[in-house]
């Protein structure tokens, strides 16, 4: 496999349209202005995307994880995840995965949970209706180590 140079960067906000373009190939929510998207980029071509979406004072979503298929396997959702996890504007981190991410996400730091703030838990049922894989309610247990 030849080397790579794997980037990740914050999305500007020109980019908005052309993330979400991205995001409604794969039936993901739109991003908003606010949210705090990364892109991955390889070779200097983005690669993937993932964001960091606000839902209280210092609590926030990571979610809208995707790698394009074409560089699937080269790691860049362990790099886009930590990319997101490092943001010093949030105490608390959730997100709802696809059931059979669960062990990355846990590799990462994060546990399942019961309970979320409103906003994550409407969302995760709406998530577990909408699509066909049963999604999982995680949350970071890495933040409050760091904290």
């Amino acid at each position: 496999m030849p080397n790579h140079t794997i980037t990740v960067r914050a999305a500007h906000p020109d980019e908005l349209d052309w993330v979400n373009q991205r995001y409604s190939e794969v039936d993901f929510v739109a991003s908003k202005p606010g949210d705090s998207i990364a892109i991955a980029e390889v070779d200097g071509v983005p690669a993937g995307i993932g964001r960091v979406v606000s839902v209280g004072s210092r609590t926030a979503e990571l979610g809208g994880m995707y790698v394009f298929d074409q560089y699937q396997g080269l790691g860049l959702s362990r790099k886009i995840i930590t990319w997101l996890i490092d943001r010093p504007e949030f105490d608390e981190l959730y997100c709802l995965p696809f059931e059979n991410l669960h062990g990355l996400y846990a590799s990462m730091g994060f546990a399942l949970s019961e309970s979320a703030p409103e906003e994550v838990a409407a969302k995760h049922r709406w998530c577990n209706e909408h699509y066909a894989k049963r999604v999982l309610l995680m949350r970071c247990t890495k933040l409050s180590a760091q904290g």
